[in-house]
């Protein structure tokens, strides 16, 4: 699996910064997707929005910031 193909899933617990334009923090958290919450309910995902290209992200557990 390429780099690109795992973008979406931020696996690392410390994360200030937008890993696609790499300025933007990502402050914003947004409700998941229906099937994030249906099938992978057991997951601590949660997902972010980026505060400056307004990408979203999904990471794995809690943010230290």
């Amino acid at each position: 699996m390429e780099a690109s193909e795992t973008a979406w899933l931020n696996t690392s617990k410390v994360y200030k910064k937008c890993p696609y334009c790499k300025q933007g923090e990502l402050d914003s958290r947004i409700r998941r997707g229906p099937l994030v919450k249906s099938f992978l309910f057991w997951l601590d995902l949660k997902r972010y929005a980026c505060g400056s290209c307004g990408r979203k992200v999904y990471m794995v557990g809690k943010s230290d910031k």
